[in-house]
């Protein structure tokens, strides 16, 4: 008895390629095999179409790359921009998108497949840590304070001049 929702194998599919070749039919093909007409009638056109090579399955999107439904000239754009200014990022990139005459004609990509067009294309930095700034110590802070008192009262010492 037949299942649905059964997947194929790679063998099954080149068996069902080869006994076309050999001159039978689907139905024949598909009792055979105990399976559907119509699944033996996709894997025999697909065989037909590209052979053996048109028999791998091809499931999921295709691996095409963040800005892969855009044009050559979006990324190739994206990638001038970036050389020419290498410290921007995908907001400004997007930003500074239509000011040149040559890109308004474009397509402009969201700021979040620009940024993952960077990742991808290896424009970004790893994270890097934050260090905490030296600190000034106290007797210095408290100086600066008076002399910043003195100046927005308007007492300026002429001898701290020099």
């Amino acid at each position: 008895m037949r299942q649905q929702g059964r997947t194929t194998t790679l063998e099954e599919r080149i068996e069902i390629g080869e006994r076309w070749e050999a001159g039978q039919t689907d139905g024949e093909i598909a009792a055979a095999m105990d399976r559907s007409k119509w699944t033996v009638r996709k894997w025999r056109r697909k065989y037909q179409c590209e052979g053996r090579a048109g028999l791998a399955s091809h499931m999921g999107r295709p691996a095409t790359g963040a800005l892969g439904g855009f044009p050559e000239r979006v990324r190739q754009a994206i990638r001038d921009m970036r050389a020419a200014h290498p410290g921007w990022g995908p907001d400004t990139l997007r930003a500074e998108w239509s000011t040149a005459p040559t890109r308004q004609a474009l397509p402009r990509p969201s700021r979040s497949r620009i940024a993952a067009f960077l990742k991808e294309e290896g424009y970004t930095r790893p994270y890097e840590r934050h260090t905490a700034l030296p600190q000034p110590e106290k007797e210095d802070v408290e100086a600066v304070h008076e002399e910043w008192e003195m100046d927005a009262q308007g007492v300026i010492d002429v001898a701290t001049l020099g």
